[in-house]
């Protein structure tokens, strides 16, 4: 019996457009339109280019409210990806956070430091190489402890997408 409502909400979204699980990443258009209502935004990334210790920070105007509010709990999450060869031992190649809750039309701003994402000393700096990412909103139900809750958890759009490059440190001239 509680079963039922679960997929008529996951059936009703997909009519709508909306989807159960993230779609593959595509590449760096900075506006993305999107089936939920007020999800896409233009996404900034500044620098566009830097090097393995640049702090990037991408910034984006808030299209829905995100939090806790009516039984629902609506987030966005960020992702970054350097795309092409696998080796990237002792770097940062990929990243995913879970931004704040945000109000419609605010000014959202994610500091992208390698020293604050890197997994331990190892990897304090990213990868030389062009990366990808998006902002995808998600949503689930916010359910009270001991309350019978659905368990799923739905795609409501990509926020945007933005790009930036990763400069490999100078080499050190040969010699002395």
């Amino acid at each position: 019996m509680v079963r039922a409502p679960v997929w008529i909400l996951a059936c009703s979204a997909l009519s709508a457009g909306a989807a159960l699980a993230p779609a593959a990443p595509g590449v760096a258009a900075t506006a993305v339109a999107s089936a939920a209502q007020g999800v896409a935004a233009t996404v900034s990334v500044s620098p566009a280019a830097g090097g393995t210790a640049t702090v990037f920070v991408v910034r984006f105007q808030a299209g829905d409210r995100t939090g806790t509010a009516g039984g629902q709990r609506r987030w966005d999450s960020l992702s970054v990806t350097r795309h092409g060869a696998a080796d990237h031992a002792g770097c940062v190649a990929a990243a995913q956070l879970t931004l704040s809750p945000s109000q419609p039309g605010a000014a959202v701003r994610v500091r992208l430091d390698p020293r604050a994402i890197g997994a331990g000393a190892a990897s304090r700096s990213w990868c030389p190489g062009a990366y990808s990412g998006w902002i995808r909103q998600f949503a689930a139900p916010a359910c009270k402890v001991g309350q019978a809750c659905p368990d799923y958890i739905l795609l409501l759009g990509t926020v945007g997408r933005f790009s930036f490059t990763v400069h490999a440190p100078p080499s050190p001239a040969a010699g002395g």
